[in-house]
């Protein structure tokens, strides 16, 4: 088993367990020093590194203007609560190998819990504009997940090169892109709109110099430039329209009070033109560029950062970085804190929570540590005891405490109740708070959706889902929102379990899948299944959650959700599938294709599918594992 400085199993060891796992590398790891970082505050950010003073005051002026220009144009289509955000300036990338880490221009990373921004040797003009570029594709897909990619893309151009007009009392947005003008200039070799409007997630270009973002650019900067710039104001209503999933030619009529082709009729002209072309100027407060100092950064705190920036990008090495810094002070919060997440994402569970007790040793462990805690109990245990349930939601509300505009929290908090019996009234006060601080966000949509359907409210539940699947090209908000549409399919297109149209199950054998038993009109019914027989079948990655639908009509397809997300496994050979238990209340029960209401608790053994399926794997066994 492949062991890292803090890894080993702990299974449910607890405390003691975990203790010996993170304290493993102490004394046999060297930290690396970090000389002469700085911390300043500006109205966005916490701004940490080594970089100049003046370079850093240039940088940090140039982001909060990207960021009121922005806010002020997303703010129609609701912009959302950000996590905050922790902006590393680096003078140069020395940092970045000394921890391990692939010294890029530059790293954006937008979550649902912080933000980190880097920037290695800012004084680069063409870096800080690709880093705007991609901060606002984090941004929007938070704002407006579900408006068209050429609107977001043009849009992340159009904003890439905000500044500060010369005399600092406002902001000029739109500087065309000489280069973006020599490829629209060229009609033969542009893509065209009605490719353009066709184009998803699966086209986002690799390279911010490709037609697609150009001729975005081109037609977005023709529609917030003309009329003198009051074109900005009908476009932004244009995102708010498209992004609530209204059809592209009825948002244009309603933004722009014309169709489509009359709206862009001067567009060729305009392409064609060599210029100038014009710009935008924004009226802002000039303190919003405004940065302060704090004062030194200590070395811990350095390492803590770049180790922090290492789990949020999914970097190897970042137990290691974190390592280093809790051998200067193995009783220090921060590194604690910042290695959580990793460990959920490894399901090292009783570590997360003995990190945080570490962490709240010596202060309270803040929003995050609160999150963390919470995080790590309800994703062990798809049904978690009523105990241990009760501990989750006071850590989110402690998180919410800190910090009122933590959505995440919110949502989590809501999910919680989902399945449980419990009144829903606080629940849906807490979710309506998250859509409230992310308008648009496809999770919360689809979690707001689950408690139309327990309600029974299910046109409401298919308006809210709609835009998502209409909209979101193939991700898994997509495959999730198709899999609760299909819910609401079982539930009012028959009666019971046993939805009008579903065929059942053909299985053979719980033990032996892939045997030849013929098609049973009969429920499926769980068998025991030896540990033996358990280790045969059981080759692929398994999944815990709530098994909500069986749609046996092509194949066979099992929807399960988690607190995470919502998973689909298919199959078109249903007779290889092991229904199994080791649990004796669950041996017998009986299970028959629809909506299983209310869920079961499965653990699914699956082979992943290939990039692109809309499937989440191959299922071989769904193990039963309590009510």
């Amino acid at each position: 088993m492949r062991r890292t400085a803090f890894q080993v199993r702990t299974g449910r060891a607890g405390g003691r367990g975990a203790a010996a796992a993170l304290l493993l590398c102490l004394g046999c790891l060297h930290a690396y020093a970090q000389d002469d970082w700085n911390e300043y505050r500006s109205r966005s950010f916490r701004i940490v590194g080594d970089a100049d003073p003046d370079d850093a005051e240039r940088v940090v002026a140039r982001l909060e203007a990207f960021m009121a220009a922005t806010r002020q144009f997303l703010g129609v289509a609701g912009w959302p609560s950000l996590p905050p955000a922790t902006l590393v300036l680096l003078d140069g990338r020395g940092a970045l190998r000394a921890a391990g880490i692939d010294p890029e221009d530059f790293f954006v990373f937008v979550g649902p819990d912080r933000t980190f921004v880097v920037l290695a040797e800012p004084g680069q003009e063409a870096t800080l504009e690709g880093l705007l570029h991609r901060y606002f594709m984090e941004i929007a897909r938070r704002a407006v997940p579900n408006a068209p990619l050429w609107i977001r893309e043009g849009l992340a151009a159009f904003y890439r090169t905000t500044a500060w007009s010369e005399d600092g009392r406002g902001i000029d947005a739109g500087r065309p892109i000489e280069s973006y003008m020599r490829r629209v200039r060229d009609s033969a070799n542009r893509i065209g709109f009605a490719r353009l409007a066709e184009a998803g997630a699966d086209d986002e270009p690799a390279s911010r110099d490709s037609v697609l973002t150009a001729e975005s650019w081109a037609r977005v900067h023709y529609l917030m430039t003309r009329d003198g710039g009051s074109g900005q104001g009908r476009t932004a209503e244009l995102v708010r329209l498209a992004a609530s999933g209204r059809p592209f030619e009825a948002a244009v009529e309603d933004a722009f009070g014309a169709g489509p082709d009359e709206v862009f009729d001067g567009f060729e002209s305009y392409a064609g033109t060599d210029g100038p072309w014009p710009r935008i100027a924004l009226d802002a407060d000039p303190r919003t560029r405004e940065m302060t100092s704090v004062g030194e950064f200590a070395e811990i705190d350095a390492l803590t950062v770049l180790g922090a920036v290492m789990v949020a990008g999914r970097l190897p090495g970042a137990e290691a970085q974190l390592g280093r810094a809790l051998a200067l002070d193995r009783n220090a919060p921060g590194p604690y804190i910042a290695l959580a997440p990793l460990l959920i994402e490894q399901g090292r569970f009783d570590e997360v929570r003995y990190a945080v007790d570490q962490a709240g040793r010596r202060e309270d462990p803040g929003r995050l540590g609160h999150y963390y805690y919470a995080l790590s109990l309800l994703l062990e245990d798809p049904t978690p005891a009523r105990g241990r349930m009760a501990r989750a939601r006071r850590e989110l509300r402690a998180a919410i405490d800190l910090d009122p505009s933590f959505a995440e929290a919110y949502h989590r908090l809501a999910a919680s109740f989902l399945g449980t019996g419990e009144p829903a009234g606080d629940a849906l006060r807490a979710l309506e708070t998250a859509i409230e601080l992310s308008p648009g966000n496809p999770e919360y949509l689809a979690t707001y959706s689950r408690f139309l359907i327990a309600q029974e409210r299910f046109d409401e539940a298919r308006d809210v889902l709609a835009p998502l699947i209409d909209r979101m090209g193939r991700s898994r908000a997509r495959d999730r929102a198709v899999g609760l549409m299909d819910s609401i399919a079982g539930r009012t297109g028959g009666r019971g379990l046993i939805g009008e149209g579903f065929a059942e199950i053909r299985t053979g054998d719980g033990n032996a899948p892939g045997g030849d038993a013929a098609p049973s009109a009969a429920p499926v019914q769980a068998r025991r299944s030896p540990a033996a027989d358990l280790e045969r079948v059981v080759a692929g990655e398994r999944q815990s959650g709530r098994l909500t639908l069986v749609d046996c009509r092509q194949g066979l397809a099992l929807t399960v959700e988690d607190e995470a997300g919502t998973y689909v496994f298919h199959t078109d050979l249903p007779d290889r599938v092991a229904f199994s238990s080791d649990s004796a209340e669950e041996i017998g029960r009986e299970i028959r294709c629809g909506v299983q209401d209310p869920p079961v608790a499965v653990v699914v053994t699956f082979q992943p599918a290939g990039e692109g399926d809309p499937f989440t794997g191959v299922p071989s066994v769904v193990e039963f594992v309590g009510p």
